[in-house]
């Protein structure tokens, strides 16, 4: 994801110590985009979705505290989310993107 977000001109952040780890960072405006990358089998669909989404939840409430702006991404890699869980991200206001539809992730 880094490497996406450079050859696109856009410089990804790196999380200080007093941050909370996440996968990638960056400054789009005044906005911080978060994104939390997993890697989905038919398997571990359900887990991984449910852990991403509850990482971006504590990564929007630590910055949301500085009332900084934020959008939410969940990066999927391997086998695509059902539906069901495309919706149940928009409902908690996090978008979950293909690894092969990352262009809406940089959008200026």
């Amino acid at each position: 994801m880094a490497d996406a977000a450079l050859s696109r001109g856009i410089v990804p952040l790196s999380p200080r110590a007093s941050d909370v780890p996440f996968d990638v960072a960056w400054i789009d405006d005044d906005v911080l985009v978060l994104v939390e990358v997993k890697s989905l089998t038919l398997m571990n669909e359900r887990d991984q979705l449910r852990y991403g989404l509850g990482q971006l939840a504590e990564y929007a409430h630590h910055y949301r505290a500085d009332d900084r702006s934020v959008r939410l991404f969940l990066v999927v890699e391997g086998q695509a989310p059902s539906s069901r869980w495309s919706a149940v991200a928009r409902s908690v206001g996090v978008e979950v993107v293909g690894e092969h539809q990352l262009d809406g992730l940089f959008v200026k």
